[in-house]
């Protein structure tokens, strides 16, 4: 006999949940009453009522006088909300005209432990959310426990907080609860100087007790990422200059210097970007809106025919310049600069915010002799040496506190991984094809890598220590990348600089765009090849691009 699916139930308990609703309305075999506050009586099952609910569980099957009258009375509960109530038990929907029924709905439901009416009603207060309701909303939402709501109306505020800080809603907040927000990394402004604008216009221009809270407001500002103008109009402003720490903000962050900035700009202020560096020219690549842009011109042209060596550390881009000296680029400024004194070289990675250089000891030639340094204190220091099976040209990525060493090369199929926190080399599972020159990116617990030549490409899992080939990349090109953008992994860069996205579901490599023709001079396009990496740029400076 074939066992019975949940697909066959499904249709046996929907009928029977109606044949219940239908014997309740008929008050047939009912045996309990439920009373409104304005003294309306509705008759059910304590069954019915005891299975859906965890608080009619108790008050009918423990020695409760409701148990003996055999009657439940709800003193806040109004006969409007009873009904609806009593309806999404015995059918598991309900029809919700607005969202003041929503609301109270939410407040019924959460006393009675019924998550699933809880979560209805918090999706027709999300479809009614504006601007000037959403503060209340998710109040609402976080004291009686609506997740859903609560994740989707927190979403609708960072994404419209400007506005939404306009609102009355939002001007009759506690100073703590406007703190926090302000304080909040995920706000969507188009740059710091809103945040000031929102703390005037909550604090009013009466005198008031809210002067009060000036400094403490004052102190989320982030001043690193306010123009210079704007700091030098700030030292203008009445309640700044009533405020010596807050006058003494704003003079040091006009005294200090680009490398001594410690804030970080809020997320939300940046979008995730491609960005791609071949002869002086660089340009971004946008994957959310499928846009490129230019950016700023570097100060010298990168040879095609040479491996530059790049990392990126603290959201900034470092490229091989000579020998002795590193070109950078600041997305916050869009401007390149030149490091003197910085060397950088193909075996250098970035662990955290420390820096790792791993290569073949020119002592001895022997291939196990492979040194590990860091860079501390301007200056680096070997922290191990042999151990590796590491060749030259691998790839070589960081992943958490480990540094993973793989192929390179005649072709080797090798992998190791260092740990930076033990100072220790682990061997790990082979490819299963070996690659001369190798490059790859880590995302999600996953290690993708890939070679020209031969074209192939596979993907490692971390927890489980194994290879798998996956689809050949579609086109083939010196010095190409792969980097990772909102989880979605991209081999980019080489010549004509083609985007390739992987799909893991269709196991295939998608072209997505290459850089418009129009952007590069008709007699460099030939000779061009592009150096690529992840960054976030800001929203505000590229939309004056």
């Amino acid at each position: 006999m074939e066992p019975i699916t949940q697909a066959d139930r499904a249709p046996f308990c929907v009928e029977m949940l109606r044949r219940l609703n239908v014997q309740r309305e008929q008050d047939y075999l009912c045996d309990v009453t439920i009373v409104a506050k304005e003294g309306n009586e509705f008759r059910a099952h304590r069954n019915v009522l005891s299975a859906a609910s965890q608080v009619f569980e108790k008050v009918l099957q423990t020695e409760m006088k409701e148990k003996e009258e055999r009657t439940v009375r709800f003193e806040e509960m109004s006969e409007l909300i009873l009904v609806k109530v009593l309806e999404f038990i015995y059918t598991g929907t309900v029809e919700i005209e607005d969202a003041q029924n929503a609301e109270d709905l939410i407040m019924a439901a959460d006393y009675l432990l019924l998550v699933g009416l809880k979560t209805a009603a918090g999706r027709v207060m999300e479809r009614e959310m504006t601007n000037s309701n959403c503060i209340s909303t998710f109040y609402l939402a976080e004291k009686y426990r609506c997740e859903e709501l609560q994740g989707k109306s927190r979403m609708f505020i960072y994404d419209n907080f400007v506005e939404v800080a306009k609102s009355e809603e939002f001007l009759c907040l506690e100073c703590e609860k406007v703190e926090s927000w302000i304080s909040d990394d995920e706000i969507c402004i188009e740059d710091e100087d809103d945040v000031f604008a929102i703390i005037q216009k909550w604090i009013g221009d009466e005198d008031s007790d809210r002067k009060a809270k000036f400094s403490e407001l004052f102190a989320h500002l982030r001043l690193a990422y306010i123009s210079r103008e704007f700091l030098l109009d700030l030292m203008k402003d009445e309640q700044v200059k009533a405020n010596p720490c807050c006058q003494k903000k704003v003079l040091d962050t006009l005294l200090s210097g680009e490398d001594e900035v410690i804030q970080s700009p809020r997320r939300r202020m940046k979008t995730h970007a491609i960005v791609f560096r071949g002869g002086k020219f660089t340009f971004c690549y946008l994957p959310e809106v499928d846009v490129w842009k230019p950016l700023a011109v570097g100060p010298s042209k990168i040879k095609h025919y040479k491996r530059k060596s790049i990392i990126t550390f603290l959201n900034q881009w470092y490229i091989e310049h000579s020998s002795n000296q590193t070109e950078r680029y600041d997305p916050e400024f869009d401007s390149w600069s030149v490091l003197n004194d910085f060397e950088l070289s193909n075996n250098q990675v970035v662990v955290g915010r420390q820096r790792y250089r791993i290569y073949r000891s020119d002592e001895d030639e022997d291939e196990e002799d492979v040194m590990v340094d860091k860079y501390n204190m301007g200056s680096w220091k070997n922290v191990h040496s042999s151990g590796t099976r590491g060749s030259s040209n691998a790839c070589i990525l960081a992943v958490d506190n480990s540094i993973y060493v793989l192929g390179g090369g005649s072709g080797s199929a090798h992998v190791d991984r260092f740990d930076t926190l033990q100072n220790k080399w682990e061997e790990l599972a082979d490819m299963k094809i070996g690659k001369s020159s190798p490059f790859g990116v880590a995302s999600q617990g996953k290690i993708f890598v890939a070679d020209n030549y031969p074209s192939s490409c596979e993907v490692y899992s971390i927890d489980t220590n194994e290879w798998q080939l996956i689809a050949s990349l579609n086109f083939r090109s010196f010095w190409r990348t792969m980097v990772c953008v909102n989880g979605t992994v991209y081999a980019v860069g080489g010549q004509n600089c083609i985007v390739e996205s992987y799909d893991p579901t269709m196991n295939q490599w998608i072209e997505k765009t290459s850089i418009p023709k129009e952007m590069i001079p008709e007699e460099e396009q030939r000779s061009t090849f592009f150096k690529c990496c992840a960054l976030k740029l800001s929203r505000k400076a590229l939309r004056g691009i």
